[in-house]
């Protein structure tokens, strides 16, 4: 096992656990204040493909999961309450040669847009959300070296990137078309590694 993140579900009783070493999405459940495995709701992942993070939409009836050693994209759609995946996207360009090193996954507030890094390529892919489609439509290359977090702020204006090794932060904001515009750069924090906006 090799566990990378842990997802609640917009129900707030399903958790899902990203456990790259297994390639599975781990389900427990919260009973009367305790984390109950739930090994129905088990999600298995293609074999190799390491996943890392996810995503929910609003309503809980899709996911998405970045998968690291990949650098794929996969879509779960929820059925009969419990997530099976049913499509699988590229995150990296055909002609990428390199080791995949997927790293972060970030869902719009709208839900019209997701935003995938890869710390090999050192950029963030752009794909536009189709009902339970995705479609590709930019990679925006950060200029950092170890894209390893990003966010987006609440009010879906902004994205932070953070590169771990070149210590610099980069605020871009988001035009309506979902890309990305480089408004700010900053190498005041030592290794970047996590953005989290507080809640309002």
């Amino acid at each position: 096992p090799h566990v990378h993140q842990v997802a609640i579900h917009p129900n707030k009783r399903d958790i899902y656990v990203c456990d790259l070493g297994i390639d599975m999405l781990k389900a427990y459940e919260i009973k009367k204040g305790e984390l109950i495995s739930n090994t129905a709701k088990d999600c298995k992942m293609p074999e190799g493909g390491g996943p890392r993070h996810m995503v929910f939409n609003k309503e809980g009836s899709l996911a998405y999961v970045l998968n690291e050693l990949t650098g794929a994209v996969s879509v779960l759609q929820k059925k009969e309450d419990v997530f099976k995946e049913i499509r699988t996207y590229p995150s990296l360009p055909d002609d990428f040669m390199k080791v995949p090193s997927a790293s972060a996954i970030r869902l719009h507030p709208t839900g019209t847009y997701l935003y995938a890094a890869n710390r090999a390529l050192e950029a963030i892919s752009i794909f536009m959300i189709f009902e339970n489609r995705l479609k590709l439509i930019e990679y925006q290359f950060t200029k950092g070296q170890e894209l390893r977090e990003f966010n987006i702020s609440p009010d879906g204006k902004w994205l932070i990137a953070c590169h771990q090794n070149s210590h610099d932060v980069v605020v871009y904001q988001i035009e309506s078309d979902g890309k990305l515009s480089e408004r700010y750069r900053t190498k005041e924090i030592l290794s970047p590694v996590c953005v989290v906006f507080p809640k309002t």
